[in-house]
């Protein structure tokens, strides 16, 4: 880190080819471990802001109300499941809303790991394809830390404007084992 950098390209999203994959050893699990370097997100930066504010003054600042936040939590799992907190928080999510997971229009799960959403769709039928991460999420986006929750809720509320919806999640493991929404 000496001196002034140019950055003249994205660091990603970027083209693999199959013999990049098939090369990646697990890193978790050595021994018959699935995750490795190439179905993991990858660390990038990023900046997204939000306003949080009471309708009243959103409206006293001339803004759009563009969502409400009904409800809100964290979790802890264990250490070595830390992956898992991305879905095992939506018990605790729904119960605090009032909802079912049914109830929801779209979800925004990010995927630290590949295997996390297809873990969280296992458990949680009502996760499906149509309704989940449509423009990606962190293994294909990048996982900018710090702005990733941001990023999650920006693109949930676009998504439920281009689908005349009105109820949206967001959730994601948080590394040392917890699970926040």
């Amino acid at each position: 880190r000496k001196g002034v950098r140019k950055v003249e390209k994205d660091e990603g999203p970027k083209e693999l080819d199959m013999a990049h994959f098939t090369k990646q050893k697990p890193y978790f699990k050595p021994e018959g471990g699935t995750i490795t370097v190439a179905n993991s997100s990858t660390m990038n930066d990023g900046a997204a802001v939000v306003v949080l504010a009471s309708e009243v003054r959103a409206k006293e600042l001339g803004l759009p109300v563009l969502a409400e936040l009904r409800a809100y939590g964290n979790i802890g799992v264990p250490k070595e499941l830390m992956g898992e907190g991305a879905f095992k928080v939506l018990p605790k999510l729904m119960d605090r809303a009032g909802m079912k997971l049914a109830d929801v229009d779209y979800f925004e799960m990010n995927e630290a790991f590949a295997a996390v959403v297809g873990a969280g769709m296992k458990e949680f039928p009502e996760l499906n394809v149509e309704r989940l991460n449509q423009w990606g999420s962190g293994v294909s986006l990048g996982h900018p830390l710090g702005c990733t929750g941001v990023r999650q809720v920006v693109d949930m509320v676009y998504q439920l404007r281009k689908r005349g919806k009105s109820v949206g999640v967001t959730s994601r493991c948080v590394g040392g084992g917890m699970g926040s929404g």
